[in-house]
């Protein structure tokens, strides 16, 4: 996982971060707009339009490279039969095609690549091409918030580019930040929220919280997380309305 050219990180259904459309030129380019405020614009023609008439569904990632390609990932069971009209048994209309989980579109917009196997992926690492390099946890398998091995519905990854640490916001069914060494995927540590053990058991009443109530001691969804250039990891726990670093 040293290369982050070479090789992609994905996380079913969601993938590391999301950017701004580095195809959109012009007034919608990024460029700070009046009082210093960045502004961007819709580009209707990006992505071009793919072939083997793929459509996505709910798109659950976005990813920009060192080379300006942007990877995209979505949910092909998201979309309806009508939709995907094509595949259905018997097919009931002339289009469309789920596309394949993982795509890649060169700065243009056209379709470089699609690969990746929902039914059967949790973190995992691949080469370019989708080459399937290294999984962590097993599918569909959790035992709880301390476990070394299985993850309970990972949300969020990043890998630590001077450490070469996989950081996973381990929190659909946990509640946990755990790190992974990015080589050879073994276990590393773990910590909840506040730098403290994660405790499975913990309750809090969120339906009964008031401005004055004091904040849950465990994270509650740990749905996303990313580091920075002051040292720190920066995780949003979604339940409990929060970003702790």
């Amino acid at each position: 996982m040293k290369d982050g050219i070479r090789r992609v990180i994905f996380l079913l259904p969601i993938l590391l971060s999301a950017c701004s459309n580095p195809g959109a030129g012009g007034p919608g380019d990024g460029a700070p707009g009046e009082g210093g405020v960045p502004t961007f614009a819709v580009d209707p023609g990006w992505p071009r339009e793919m072939p083997n008439l793929w459509i996505m569904g709910s798109i659950t990632g976005v990813f920009v490279d060192a080379r300006d390609h942007v990877w995209v990932t979505h949910i092909p069971e998201s979309l309806t039969p009508e939709e995907t009209s094509a595949v259905q048994d018997p097919p009931i209309g002339a289009c469309c095609v789920p596309a394949p989980v993982v795509t890649e579109f060169d700065p243009e917009g056209n379709l470089v690549q699609g690969w990746g196997d929902p039914a059967t992926q949790d973190v995992s690492e691949f080469t370019r091409s989708g080459d399937l390099v290294m999984t962590i946890g097993r599918y569909d398998e959790n035992a709880g918030s301390d476990d070394p091995e299985l993850l309970g519905g990972p949300a969020g990854v990043w890998v630590d580019p001077e450490d070469n640490e996989v950081f996973v916001a381990d929190g659909y069914q946990n509640r946990r930040v755990v790190v992974f060494d990015g080589e050879i995927g073994a276990y590393l540590r773990h910590r909840g929220a506040y730098g403290e053990p994660p405790d499975d058991a913990y309750e809090y009443d969120y339906v009964g919280w008031t401005p004055g109530s004091a904040p849950p001691r465990q994270f509650s969804t740990v749905h996303d997380l990313i580091g920075s250039n002051d040292s720190l990891i920066y995780v949003a726990d979604r339940r409990g309305n929060r970003i702790q670093g």
